[in-house]
């Protein structure tokens, strides 16, 4: 299984998402970690959540963990993402299209 890690970051340069994308040639799988305003971002840290995330997401083969904190989606501001659209759930499944 091919495993790729991303980040956005703060204009400290500091990783507050951090997602690891999972795929086994059909299938597609999305972790994300989101720091807190409390928290001191750790690479490895966020790595172990969100490949987590991205297992789980794989093994059931459906999205979880609805992002519905304001403070979770107030930090994914503060980030370099080009877009919110993608960040209703913490892990998300992508099914292999239709044959």
């Amino acid at each position: 299984m091919e495993t790729e890690y991303f980040y956005h970051r703060d204009a400290q340069n500091r990783p507050i998402v951090t997602g690891c994308m999972l795929k086994d040639g059909v299938r597609t799988a999305i972790g994300r970690a989101i720091c807190s305003r409390l928290d001191n971002p750790s690479k490895k840290i966020g790595r172990a959540i969100a490949k987590g995330r991205a297992t789980r997401a794989m093994l059931r083969e459906e999205n979880g963990h609805e992002v519905v904190r304001e403070e979770a989606l107030s930090q994914i501001g503060t980030t370099d993402a080009n877009s919110f659209d993608c960040y209703f759930y913490k892990s998300v499944y992508v099914a292999p299209p239709d044959k």
